[in-house]
């Protein structure tokens, strides 16, 4: 198993996708990997994504991770979900 802690932070565009592929492959060889990251990028690498939040792992839809990722955790922590998507 792997644990990746923030395998892409201060890294350029181009090595941090090269780290996200590098990692992919192993997982791809039967390896698991668990990341932790701050990079919505690794959402299009991850089969599975959580959270931690109060202490207690979460597993948010595709939608609200985005949002996470992209807006920051803050407004998320205190218990506030993004808006149903409009139809």
């Amino acid at each position: 198993a792997i644990l990746a802690d923030e395998p892409t932070g201060e890294l350029d565009t181009n090595t941090a996708a090269a780290i996200l592929d590098l990692l992919k492959g192993v997982a791809r060889q039967g390896t698991a990997v668990v990341l932790a990251t701050h990079d919505p990028v690794a959402l299009e690498v991850v089969d599975t994504a959580y959270f931690v939040q109060d202490g207690a792992l979460h597993r948010p839809d595709r939608r609200e991770l985005e949002w996470w990722l992209t807006e920051g955790a803050g407004e998320l922590a205190a218990g506030v979900r993004p808006a149903a998507p409009e139809r």
